[in-house]
């Protein structure tokens, strides 16, 4: 059976519409907001490979840090010890 476009389409929105269990949605959308220093292309080309490496895992670590000292991902970490302490 050939599904057509239209019952393809409905499916997926009948999908996404379906709650998921045992999933908890977390917005860390907050660490776009953040100003981390910007990065110029010219001395990004400039710079040697392991200067650009440090300033990637800088950066990287930094947004790390924010997500996970966010309220939401703590709750999440309490939801999710106590849910596979039941289990």
């Amino acid at each position: 059976m050939q599904l057509g476009i239209y019952e393809f389409l409905t499916a997926i929105v009948f999908l996404l519409q379906t709650p998921v269990p045992n999933y908890q949605d977390v917005d860390l959308s907050f660490v776009y907001d953040i100003q981390f220093p910007t990065m110029d292309p010219v001395k990004l080309e400039q710079n040697s490979p392991y200067s650009f490496l440090r300033q990637y895992i800088y950066t990287t670590s930094k947004v790390a840090e924010l997500q996970m000292s966010s309220p939401q991902i703590a709750e999440f970490v309490r939801f999710a010890k106590v849910h596979t302490l039941i289990a």
